[in-house]
């Protein structure tokens, strides 16, 4: 092989820092908790940032013959032989909407650039809550608050239509498959059956205001133990100043993201397990968490800090399965600690 020609020397140029508002910064800059329009602002190619976001996706539907019903229904099938629990497929979560959303998009979300708060507004309009009272859901649940769900093929199906016209209401009435057929049907029963057990359950009902004294017996005694609830939740716990809330909270967290990728809490831990000894140490199950963006760090060529667990939250688990002091920790009883509270 010829010798490769450097004529005696090579020039190194110094480094140059972009500036914050360079692209390549703002890419950098982007992770779960903010979206593209936040970051990056809006494509020159993309229409005026004054249609409503709904517009906007239909406009891509539209242009790229998408079908975002399709698209985001596939995104909840699991494989053949995951051992993951099958997804509701009437109701989602909001991070599972926003990812959804995400992946029907595919190489267009970005140049959507869809803003947080255009986004809150999707989820405020299609939101119900998982329990029957008059909470308000957010972004991330609070202790003691029901779960916010999400009616995600009412909104696929409307974003669909308006790219469609009137096309697509011929496609529904005639072109489904068998199997899509079913999905909306069970779909349009949920909701039917979602509200009905608002109506008899809530102070709510579907044509209007309804407050009886039964309903306002159970409105007090579940506000009651919700009220016990927080106050249990908010309880100190250990000696770094953590909340027993905020403890159960990052077990339950821990536990959803490690089983995205291994089938058992247990499993991701021996996956890092070199020695095969059955124990790690504190440092080691940090330095885990840190991979999987849940406890926060600083990011070495970022600068950025990354993840979502405060330190004193972390150390106090570890604290509760590192009952010796002595910083090794048997990661069955570690796993054993996390599944109790997930569950």
């Amino acid at each position: 092989m010829a010798d490769l020609l450097t004529h005696g020397h090579a020039t190194k140029f110094p480094g140059e820092k972009l500036p914050e508002s360079h692209p390549a910064v703002q890419v950098i800059r982007l992770n779960e908790k903010n979206l593209p329009g936040d970051m990056l602002g809006q494509s020159p190619r993309h229409p005026a940032n004054s249609l409503p976001i709904e517009e906007r996706i239909s406009m891509i539907l539209r242009e790229r013959s998408l079908s975002i019903v399709d698209l985001m229904d596939d995104f909840l099938k699991r494989p053949q032989y995951s051992r993951m629990p099958i997804r509701n497929r009437s109701f989602l979560d909001v991070p599972t909407f926003r990812r959804a959303i995400c992946y029907a998009m595919g190489d267009q979300w970005t140049r959507l650039a869809m803003t947080s708060a255009e986004f809150d507004a999707l989820v405020k309009k299609h939101m119900r809550l998982d329990a029957a009272h008059g909470s308000q859901g957010t972004d991330v649940q609070g202790f003691g608050q029901p779960e916010p769900l999400i009616l995600w093929m009412p909104f696929a199906y409307a974003v669909q239509k308006m790219s469609d016209g009137g096309k697509y209401d011929i496609q529904l009435r005639g072109k489904l498959s068998a199997e899509q057929q079913a999905l909306y049907d069970k779909n349009q029963a949920d909701i039917k059956a979602f509200e009905a057990q608002t109506a008899s359950d809530s102070r709510f009902d579907v044509g209007g205001f309804i407050q009886s004294s039964n309903t306002t017996a159970a409105l007090e005694g579940m506000r009651a133990k919700q009220a016990v609830k927080q106050r249990e939740e908010d309880k100190p716990t250990g000696k770094r100043g953590a909340r027993v809330g905020e403890v159960n909270f990052a077990k339950r967290l821990i536990c959803e993201r490690l089983m995205k990728k291994h089938s058992t809490v247990r499993a991701a831990l021996k996956d890092i397990d070199d020695s095969g000894d059955g124990v790690l140490s504190r440092e080691e199950i940090k330095k885990m968490l840190q991979d999987f963006n849940l406890m926060k760090y600083f990011a070495f060529y970022t600068g950025l800090q990354r993840g979502d667990l405060d330190v004193k939250v972390v150390e106090t688990l570890l604290d509760e399965v590192d009952s010796s002091g002595d910083g090794i920790i048997n990661y069955d009883e570690f796993s054993a600690s996390i599944m109790k509270a997930a569950n």
